[in-house]
């Protein structure tokens, strides 16, 4: 269960500004300390306790990679509330649709508060999210390949997607041959992206008699 108590904090080394980094002439770095929870989720200064809720989903823009707690978007959406409303940052860095709809269509929001009403999911996006649904690792197939049905994780399908799986570890393909595969695919990632916002704002309705909010 998730509680105040069992929050850890973890000191996370980013990259400074490309500016600083210009001005100095020289690479430089910023340290940050941020709660968050065993499971590496964000922690958002809210009631736990609220039946009203509030989830964030997006990726590292919206997790606030590189902030303080008090300088992230939820923090200052919670505020807007007195801090008395549920708050939750499901972002996470990298991700993509398909890690926010796994969030969406599990129940995982309810470990916050089992009693909790989901008023609003709010998804930010930006545009590098549209190809990163299909992303792989040299070394591993990143989460956010797979989508949460029926309780079980697919694979999402795309056109020649199975020499991504057959490849994954070979340097030569990811050297010479997966550029040409994602630039093929472009307009089928941009309508898979825009079909799973749709599935979002159903099942936000649905599941949830909540809305979703997409911030561009």
């Amino acid at each position: 269960s998730f509680s105040i108590d069992n929050l850890d904090t973890e000191t996370i080394k980013v990259r400074a500004s490309i500016r600083e980094i210009e001005k100095n002439d020289k690479e430089q770095f910023i340290y940050y300390q941020c709660k968050i929870y065993s499971n590496f989720f964000r922690y958002t200064e809210s009631n736990l306790n609220s039946n009203d809720g509030f989830v964030f989903l997006g990726c590292s823009f919206t997790y606030g990679a590189g902030l303080y707690d008090k300088e992230t978007l939820p923090y200052y959406f919670s505020q807007l509330y007195n801090f008395d409303k549920l708050v939750i940052n499901c972002s996470m860095g990298g991700r993509g649709t398909n890690f926010a709809f796994n969030i969406m269509e599990s129940d995982f929001v309810y470990k916050f508060n089992k009693d909790v009403k989901i008023k609003y999911f709010i998804y930010s996006v930006i545009q590098d999210q549209i190809n990163r649904n299909f992303n792989v690792s040299t070394f591993y197939l990143n989460d956010d390949n797979f989508i949460l049905k029926n309780g079980n994780f697919i694979r999402a399908k795309e056109p020649l997607g199975f020499l991504k799986v057959i490849f994954k570890k070979s340097y030569i393909f990811h050297r010479f041959f997966i550029d040409f595969i994602n630039n093929r695919n472009k307009e089928f990632y941009k309508q898979y992206f825009i079909n799973t916002l749709i599935k979002m704002k159903n099942l936000a309705i649905e599941k949830y008699n909540a809305e979703l909010i997409v911030v561009l």
